[in-house]
């Protein structure tokens, strides 16, 4: 039972996921998003971070065990901006890719950033075993709410931004409304409940993780083609699941998201600039 209760949860979860995102990203709701933020970042609050708070709070579980973070902020900090460092340079691949007319959602350009971003992510490990490795801690409920008002900024900035450039308001979006929104959900929720299910009997560079790392990865990786806009990509799925690994092993490392929230948040900016 101890088992099957955050499993049943999580499918849950997942199912309301899948069923709610088509109502937030493809309806008027998404298009007048776009127009006044230059996305849709109420949408994706309502999914990566309410949606997952709603089923904490009504469990009485606190936020601090699933991914936020309020102590020793500066060591989750440094775990990011040191793992980022590594894993930027491997944004490198997306250029090189296209040179090779392919893509990051086709074979050739999936298979490639699935290398780069692999040894990147080992490195990235390995860069970090120097700092603290720390176990979740509760927070309170003001500390809790300090996230809330944070994505309040965040959409007010993305709001003001886009009356003067989309490409700042989309560095906005990315840092804020994918790296760290999609950090909590599936490294602070996803995770950490497949952990209640699985434990964490298994360590590598002094970081225990278990089952529940590699399962969140392969589902954040599958979100992305089964989400696409234009069909199932499934070789988006591939590069997207490494990702999840290297991200998750930082949420392990850190004992929270914001380590893998900042190396997200910072992996994926340059597409604000660089990208269509």
């Amino acid at each position: 039972m101890k088992r099957i209760l955050p499993i049943a949860e999580v499918a849950v979860v997942l199912t309301l996921f899948a069923a709610l995102r088509p109502l937030l990203r493809e309806t008027p709701f998404a298009t007048w998003q776009k127009g006044a933020f230059g996305g849709a970042p109420v949408s994706s609050t309502l999914l990566f971070f309410v949606l997952p708070m709603v089923v904490l709070i009504a469990g009485r579980r606190n936020p601090g065990l699933y991914g936020l973070a309020a102590h020793d902020l500066s060591d989750h900090r440094r775990v990011g901006l040191r793992a980022a460092a590594v894993l930027l340079p491997s944004t490198v691949l997306f250029p090189v890719i296209g040179l090779l007319g392919s893509t990051h959602e086709e074979w050739l350009g999936a298979l490639l950033l699935a290398a780069g971003v692999g040894v990147a992510g080992f490195v990235a490990a390995r860069a970090t075993t120097t700092l603290p490795t720390r176990e979740p801690r509760e927070i309170s409920r003001l500390e809790t709410a300090v996230y809330l008002a944070v994505l309040v900024l965040g959409l007010l900035a993305c709001f003001g931004l886009n009356l003067v450039s989309g490409v700042l308001a989309r560095a906005v979006q990315l840092l804020i409304f994918v790296g760290f929104l999609e950090e909590f959900f599936f490294r602070g929720y996803l995770q950490s409940r497949l952990n209640d299910a699985f434990g964490r009997p298994y360590e590598v560079l002094g970081v225990a993780f278990g089952p529940g790392l590699v399962l969140a990865a392969v589902v954040f990786g599958l979100a992305h083609p089964l989400t696409s806009p234009d069909g199932m990509p499934w070789p988006w799925a591939v590069w997207t699941a490494v990702g999840g690994l290297v991200f998750g092993f930082l949420r392990e490392k850190s004992g929270a998201v914001v380590a893998p929230a900042i190396a997200h948040g910072l992996w994926v900016l340059p597409s604000a600039f660089f990208a269509p």
